[in-house]
């Protein structure tokens, strides 16, 4: 039987030696990462997130908005990161880079075994016999006329181009989003199993026994389709690849290995099944949203600003906010490059396939978030390169291969350290919250989410002033942005200006009538303002938008109380205690209310449940010594009120009621 094909090697090094030297390179230039906070999306994804106590329950993420979402894999890999260390950011951070570190190895096997077969670097191929890859063998004869004038073959470099592009890809400043930043493990954990499934691909067509790695190529494409959307394109790439590097036409391809491609694409059912099954994904609109067009433009700037960030890593943007390029003539010209950029892909899909296969690579993962198909809650955004600057990469690479022979290589070698140092620094930038926002607005002043969210964290310092004017800019960017209009009602209250704070409040209502937190801050402005008489129908048209929201129910019930409507407040109280009911406060709360109601019977249990869970409550101990004394009970009420006052000894009330029960003694 003959032994599986090995790639070629970096000549003078030992085998281990490139994935060695690659793994170390990630992991040293993200340590800094470590200590980057959670943000923006993490918040949901992770901090509130209530599924990552059990790999089980991860399996079922929550629905909505989040970066989770519809995304089972993706939930489950927060859990193991959940259950290392909790909600420390180091156990997120580590599984990230160890994540990004595979990626890399997969670059460099797959580059290494493709590349040795390449004749030309810039897309010309040697003609292969059905079957398998003969990798780390000299090339047969040119394909194609005009090969021959090829400077040298891939065979002889490729593992030393498979090191190079890997180091180059792996450090480049652009995957920082994708690596530093936690939700976006998204991005690289799809394309962990994207290339996974091309790299079991190659190895499939080079093993004597290819069915352990065909099982596992469809496997990797079966979980990516669970990590994120992207994945969808991967059984076409497959497709293409064989084409390209093995089959040598589609039809060869299909007629050898139809079943393995048959196979990769039933793989597409695990993707709809999430999609259709209530699982899909929050914050993307249907093809046929008013919006697809002014999505398509803002993309064609995208991509072109993608591009040169791919070359020059400077000005990187964390948040490009939400606003869209409405008209064609601000992006005429980057409209053009696309098209051009299109239209060359399509030509090298016929004349030079593997310059083709690299296009596709390009456009193909790139297509399902950004095309005409709105992913509204984020128009543009770096860590769509993660996989896509692989392509590149090696194009660069292969060009100045071309151009400059082995000499290409150590030019571009040059460049490692200088990008490592440049995501050196970036991941510091990462390190502070607010320094981040600030960079976002420096870098790209027209993002209105940032300018939101940096007055989010200046309110938390209590820099008011900051922060509205903050929300004040979010708001000139984009008048009809809801939660920086919340969030300047709250400043302006806190600020003093009441009628400010309730004016934005209300024009967010006009603007949204059924936005649950617009109902809820403006209730609790009315309150805040003595207007307890307006909050009681704010506080209950919360609770119409989200009937099963605990802490509205208890909020009204409280304010009920305030009103002299004990009777509705009782209703309300013990609703959240139905819907929390291991919420001692919400227990204490509700047993004070049926006292009120005259209920002195049902609030001593209330009382009694309370303090079963927080035994600590001065108060509870005080009021349910006031219930039981009113029944009669003075022992026990005595008993609690030792309690009350034990456990806070200034209490007045409690030493008063103890005295009148035990005549002072």
């Amino acid at each position: 039987m003959k032994p599986p094909a090995k790639p070629a090697s970096t000549s003078g090094l030992p085998g281990w030696a490139p994935p060695a030297l690659i793994a170390a390179a990630v992991l040293l230039v993200y340590a800094n990462s470590f200590s980057v906070p959670f943000l923006l999306d993490d918040f949901g994804s992770i901090q509130t997130n209530p599924t990552l106590g059990s790999l089980w329950s991860a399996l079922q993420p929550p629905a909505g908005g989040d970066t989770v979402s519809g995304r089972p894999v993706l939930n489950v890999s927060f859990a193991l990161s959940h259950a290392l260390s909790g909600l420390e950011v180091w156990g997120y951070h580590l599984l990230n880079i160890l994540i990004h570190a595979a990626s890399a190895l997969l670059v460099y096997g797959l580059l290494a075994r493709t590349l040795s077969r390449t004749e030309d670097p810039v897309g010309r191929v040697a003609p292969r016999p059905p079957g398998k890859l003969e990798v780390g063998s000299e090339p047969v004869a040119p394909a194609r006329r005009g090969a021959e004038s090829a400077p040298y073959r891939f065979g002889q470099d490729a593992g030393w181009f498979a090191l190079v592009a890997a180091l180059l890809w792996s450090l480049h400043p652009l995957q920082t989003e994708s690596v530093t930043y936690i939700s976006q493990r998204a991005e690289s954990l799809v394309a962990l199993f994207y290339l996974l499934t091309l790299y079991a691909f190659v190895r499939s067509v080079e093993s004597s026994a290819p069915l352990r790695w065909q099982a596992t190529a469809v496997a990797a494409c079966a979980v990516g389709m669970a990590a994120k959307e992207v994945m969808v394109t991967a059984p076409l790439l497959v497709l293409l690849y064989d084409r390209t590097f093995v089959g040598g036409t589609f039809h060869a391809a299909w007629k050898q290995r139809g079943r393995q491609h048959a196979a990769l694409a039933a793989t597409w059912v695990v993707l709809a099944v999430l999609l259709f099954a209530g699982a899909g994904r929050g914050g993307t609109a249907v093809a046929g949203d008013a919006s697809s067009w002014h999505y398509l433009l803002t993309q064609a700037g995208a991509l072109v600003r993608y591009l040169r960030l791919s070359v020059l890593p400077t000005g990187q943007v964390f948040d490009y906010g939400t606003r869209m390029v409405t008209g064609l003539g601000a992006v005429w010209w980057q409209g053009l490059v696309v098209l051009a950029l299109l239209g060359v892909t399509g030509w090298a899909l016929v004349r030079r396939p593997a310059l083709g296969f690299l296009g596709a690579l390009f456009f193909a993962v790139l297509a399902p978030s950004s095309s005409f198909l709105p992913v509204l809650s984020q128009v543009m955004a770096e860590h769509r390169m993660y996989l896509p600057l692989l392509a590149v990469v090696v194009l660069a690479l292969a060009g100045l291969q071309h151009w400059l022979g082995r000499r290409g290589l150590i030019v571009a070698a040059v460049a490692v350290p200088l990008l490592a140092v440049a995501t050196l620094r970036r991941n510091v930038v990462y390190r502070d919250a607010i320094g981040l926002w600030r960079d976002t607005i420096q870098n790209h002043p027209g993002s209105d989410r940032a300018h939101n969210n940096l007055g989010a964290l200046l309110m938390e310092q209590g820099d008011l002033p900051g922060a509205a004017a903050e929300y004040r800019e979010a708001l000139r960017l984009r008048p009809d942005y809801l939660r920086a209009l919340s969030n300047l009602g709250l400043v302006l209250l806190q600020q003093g200006d009441t009628a400010g704070g309730l004016a934005a409040i209300a024009e967010l209502l006009r603007l949204r009538p059924e936005d649950f937190d617009a109902h809820v801050n403006y209730a609790r402005l009315l309150e805040k303002t003595g207007r307890n008489a307006e909050a009681v129908p704010a506080w209950e048209k919360a609770v119409r938008l989200r009937p099963a929201a605990a802490e509205v129910r208890h909020s009204l019930g409280l304010l009920l109380v305030k009103q002299d409507r004990a009777g509705e407040a009782v209703d309300a109280l013990a609703e959240a205690v139905r819907l929390q009911p291991n919420d001692p406060v919400s227990l204490a709360n509700l047993a004070s209310t049926l006292a009120i109601a005259g209920r002195p019977a049902e609030a001593v249990e209330a009382y009694t449940r309370s303090l079963a869970l927080r035994p600590d409550s001065a108060g509870t101990h005080l009021g349910l010594a006031i219930v039981l004394r009113g029944l009669g009970r003075n022992a026990d009420a005595a008993t609690h009120a030792r309690a009350a006052l034990r456990l806070d000894p200034a209490s007045v009330p409690a030493r008063t009621l103890l005295n009148a029960l035990t005549g002072g003694l």
